[in-house]
């Protein structure tokens, strides 16, 4: 969710130093413009681990992580997002949270109104209508290039998961991919976003070129 008129956050903080964060880290190069300033993470050796290797100060506290950014990065595991993010919210903090979001729709919509009443956003991966490719169909709807739609279908096949030897996924620093938690969270919380939001992406831009 973007509130329109909040300010442009360029100072980043990291909360949650596990499996992804090293995938957020791997690619942080494309994007000089942000400043890592704080990481945060219950576990002290992660946290120590993680802030050693890319240059970033540990925080002690979630509190003292948000006093020093204006963008929170959430990498925590889902059960935590909505904590997290509603923390950082309410703190005035934009938040970037990975997906899911929260594991409810009412937990999600509460999150939207803080970011709305502080006048900061919330975003969550999957960012995929940022993609050149969503870029390019939304061109071509613009364009007038589509022509009349009748139905619409979307399909995400992440193949049997259980059977492809999840156990041996680790980042560079030995973490073990968060099976428990992405099973737990189930494939539709987890993943269906990355069609869903894409879709409706693109629906509504053709029902505002066709108005």
């Amino acid at each position: 969710m973007n509130s329109g008129t909040a300010p442009l956050a360029k100072n980043v903080g990291i909360v949650g130093c596990g499996y992804v964060s090293a995938f957020y880290m791997a690619t942080s190069h494309r994007y000089p413009d942000l400043k890592f300033v704080a990481a945060f993470d219950i576990d002290r050796d992660r946290l120590q681990k993680f802030s050693s290797k890319y240059s970033i100060r540990p925080a002690e506290s979630l509190h003292e992580l948000i006093e020093k950014c204006d963008l929170v990065v959430n990498l925590t595991t889902p059960e935590s997002h909505f904590e997290v993010s509603r923390i950082c919210l309410e703190n005035s903090k934009s938040v970037y949270s990975e997906k899911p979001v929260t594991l409810s729709n009412s937990e999600t919509q509460e999150l939207v109104q803080i970011a709305t009443k502080q006048n900061v956003n919330i975003f969550s991966a999957p960012c995929v209508h940022l993609s050149a490719m969503a870029e390019t169909v939304n061109r071509a709807i613009e364009q007038g290039l589509v022509g009349d739609i009748y139905a619409v279908y979307a399909e995400m096949d992440n193949d049997l998961v259980h059977l492809k030897q999840h156990e041996s996924w680790r980042n560079e620093f030995g973490i073990g991919w968060p099976a428990k938690n992405e099973f737990e969270s189930g494939a539709t919380l987890e993943h269906a976003a990355y069609t869903s939001t894409i879709v409706s992406q693109f629906l509504k831009k053709l029902f505002r070129c066709t108005k």
